[in-house]
This record gives C-alpha cells, sequence and structure tokens, in this order.
C-alpha cells in the first residue's frame, strides 16, 4: 500500500484493521494498541475507532447498500475496494462528515491500496448513493431483520424463535449502540461521596446505583485520561459484569474463589467485600493474562487477591478450603455485542456446541472440588441457552448433590443498564 498526503490516516487505519479482524479473524482485544495507530493522535485515533466499530455493527446494511448501487457483481468486488466502500457508506450514512469529503478520500484511498482503477467504480457508487438510496427491505423476516439490525441470519432466528419480533428487534438494536462508560470506584484509594465531589467541581455528569454500590454511569468520553483514572481511583468495568460480582456470597473474613478470573474486575471486587482479612484466590489458564491482572493489583493498592495459573478443563481447582467460587467461564460473548462488534461476525452458530462442552467441563471439575453445603456461581456473558441453561441442567443432571440455589439470573431479560450476562447459583447438598 502507499501512502497519500490527501487522505485522512484514520480511514487508512479503520481500513487496515477491518481487514485484519474479519480476514483474519482476530478480536478486537486492544484497538487503541493496534499497530495501524500507533502514529495516530489522540482526535485521529478516536475517529478510526468510531469508523471501525461503526462498520462492524452495520456491516451487513453496509453491504446491502453496495449491492444496490452497484452494476459489478458484490463477489467481483476487490477486497480493499469493498473496504473503502463500506467505510464511505458507513460514514455517509450514520456520521456528519461532509459528504464531498468522504467521497473524495474514499477515491484517494483507492491510489493508496493501488486500484486508482477502481476510483471511478468508487466515485459512481457513492454519487449514486447520495442521490438515490436504495430502501432497506421492511418487515419481520430472518433476511430483512438481518440487514437492517445487521446481525448474521441465524442469529436473527435465533431471537425472532425465542422471544418474539418486537423483543428481538430491541435486543438488536441495543446491540448496534455504542456501549455506555460505567466505573468502579477504587474504595482502597478513594469513597465514593469524594469521587463524586470532585467530579462535580469539574462538571462531570455521573450517575449513581443505590443497588449496586461504587458504579457509576460516566458521560465523559477519554475518562481514562483523567487523573482520578490514572491514578488508580477507579477503573472501567460494565455494569452487568460488577453486578454478577456483587450476586455472589462474599463476606468480610472469606475465603472466595474467582476461578477464570482475569483481567480481574469482578476479583477486586470480591476482594473488597471480603476485606483485609480475607482472601479472593484467582485462577486462569492465561499466565500473561494473570501477570497483567497482578500489574493491576499493584496500580490499585489490592492486596488480598492470590493468583495460579490453571487449566480448569483438565484439572481441578488449584484451591481448596474455599467459602464460594465464582466461575465466569470463557464463552462466545453473544451479551457484549454492543462493546465487541465484531463477534457476530466471526462467531459460527456450530461454535455455541463447542463452547458448551467447554464449559461443561470447567464446571464439573470445579462442582468436584465443592465442599458439602459450598456454593458455586456459575456465570457467562453469553445470551444463549447452549452456554447457559443447558450447561447448568446437564450439571444438575450429572450430579445428585447438586442443587439449584432460585432461579438463575439474566440481566439479558431486561437489559436496562449494561451488556448481557446470566449466572446460576449452585450448591453441593449436605447428602452428597
Amino acid at each position: 500500500m502507499t501512502e497519500n498526503a490527501n487522505v485522512s490516516p484514520s480511514r487508512i487505519a479503520a481500513a487496515r484493521v477491518l481487514m485484519e479482524t474479519l480476514e483474519k479473524g482476530l478480536p478486537l482485544s486492544n484497538l487503541p494498541g493496534h499497530p495501524a495507530f500507533s502514529s495516530l493522535g489522540y482526535q485521529d485515533r478516536a475517529f478510526a475507532s468510531e469508523i471501525v466499530y461503526g462498520v462492524l455493527r452495520n456491516l451487513l446494511r453496509c453491504d446491502y447498500l453496495i449491492r444496490g448501487h452497484s452494476n459489478t457483481r458484490f463477489d467481483r468486488i476487490d477486497r480493499e475496494v469493498l473496504w473503502i466502500l463500506r467505510i464511505s457508506l458507513y460514514q455517509l450514512e450514520f456520521m456528519s462528515s461532509p459528504d464531498y469529503a468522504v467521497v473524495s478520500d474514499a477515491v484517494a484511498m483507492a491510489s493508496c491500496f493501488r486500484k486508482s482503477s477502481a476510483a471511478g467504480f468508487i466515485n459512481g457508487l457513492l454519487r449514486t448513493f447520495l442521490r438515490e438510496r436504495v430502501p432497506l427491505p421492511a418487515g419481520n423476516s430472518v433476511a430483512g431483520l438481518a440487514v437492517r439490525y445487521s446481525h448474521p441470519e441465524w442469529l436473527v432466528a435465533r431471537y425472532l424463535a425465542r422471544f418474539g419480533a418486537k423483543r428481538a428487534r430491541k435486543m438488536m438494536a441495543v446491540n448496534n449502540k455504542p456501549p455506555e462508560s460505567y466505573l468502579r470506584i477504587n474504595p482502597g484509594r478513594i469513597g465514593e461521596d469524594e469521587f463524586t465531589d470532585l467530579l462535580d467541581r469539574e462538571g462531570i455528569r455521573w450517575q449513581d446505583f443505590p443497588e449496586l454500590p461504587g458504579c457509576l454511569k460516566i458521560f465523559s468520553r477519554g475518562f481514562n485520561r483523567h487523573h482520578l483514572y490514572r491514578e488508580g481511583n477507579c477503573f472501567y468495568m460494565d455494569f452487568g459484569s460488577q453486578l454478577i460480582a456483587f450476586h455472589v456470597e462474599a463476606e468480610p473474613g472469606m475465603r472466595v474463589g474467582d476461578l477464570c478470573a482475569a483481567p480481574g474486575g469482578k476479583s477486586f471486587i470480591l476482594a473488597d467485600r471480603t476485606g483485609p482479612k480475607g482472601i479472593v484466590a484467582a485462577s486462569d489458564i492465561s499466565c500473561s493474562r494473570l501477570r497483567q491482572m497482578q500489574q493491576r493489583m499493584i496500580h490499585y493498592g489490592i492486596a488480598n487477591c492470590h493468583l495460579a495459573c490453571a487449566d480448569l478443563e483438565a484439572s481441578l481447582p488449584p484451591f481448596s478450603g474455599l467459602d464460594s467460587v465464582l466461575l465466569d467461564v470463557p464463552c462466545s460473548g453473544l451479551g457484549t455485542l454492543s462493546s465487541n462488534p465484531e463477534i457476530r461476525w466471526l462467531l459460527r452458530e456450530e461454535d455455541l456446541l463447542e463452547h458448551q462442552a467447554r464449559q461443561a467441563a470447567i464446571l464439573g471439575n470445579c462442582f468436584k472440588s465443592l465442599r458439602k453445603g459450598q456454593k458455586i456461581y456459575y456465570s457467562t456473558c453469553s445470551s444463549e441457552p447452549e452456554e447457559n441453561e443447558e450447561v447448568v441442567e446437564a450439571l444438575l443432571r450429572d450430579e445428585p448433590s447438586a442443587e439449584l440455589i432460585g432461579e438463575p439470573f439474566n440481566t439479558i431479560e431486561d437489559q436496562l443498564e449494561g451488556e448481557g450476562f446470566f449466572l446460576a447459583a449452585i450448591r453441593k447438598s449436605q447428602a452428597g
């Protein structure tokens, strides 16, 4: 690819990231740290990020518009040209960039990708779109909803079958909104009143939640550059994720396990709840992620977490004598499509059963390690029953001593704040 001083570096970086994400199947685990963003300033990184996430949330819609305005068969369009068109149509449809600037940049991008011969095609398609837009499909068919809400058809069909058209449309609309920013205040460093007083003095809007102490919704972009964040007084953590940690039994002095712990947010909440005389025994399969978690512990001043690397699919947990256990297993992430829009395009429906097999093995091993009367809290950030209810039901069927405590908790059913999480509390009975 050649450079062109007339092309926005943000759009070039966005194209590189999008091609790598969907063509190589790489999740957007750390978009700001992506090599394509390394030479961008803060404003350019923010602009490129908005394009990347926006295109991923509206990919099928962009492709539908390309098909509707192209005289070339969709599968005959060069891959680089296709990404230029997707980025440009997203900007024209959803962003406030001037039309002439978007079209001009798109034409210039063709030469950057050595596709100068396609400049006329790109220019013509975008200008045709601006003159006479193809209407989106109406109705509640799977194919129509897939285009309008840009979700894969297999997932749309699942939503329709389980929730009906009205609920399905609402869920997909929520998935397509940029996630709101939630903070967890670090009580070891600062009190909630002091924290919010400092926000008020600076005119930063916030919202608290009486049912979830220490959680704030923050209405300020780029708060990770604020001194309160950089000094370890808080960290980003979704509302639903915080809520899961508060549903786990954890009292002062207890020994609580968090057995799929990295990056550590739930462990840190449990560490606060168990207090200086308690212990959080945290494990994860990834030693590198545990090292990162350890650095976070130092930064936030958290001393009562003990870390161990363990593959719980193949072995029993490395801790004993725990009073309760949180098991937030690896999953598809289908409850987090707002934050992770690429998942909908990288995941296949058949992958759900592969996740289920792994989750069932992990839950089975962890349940075997429980003492009689001890509770385990099984959690995912998935919306799908294969990873949630079916895993729990299999354990209840296979383990006579397993007892479900109450009904599973599911933020997906009424997603007022944050993203989608599932939690089921299971006890090993005294008779087992």
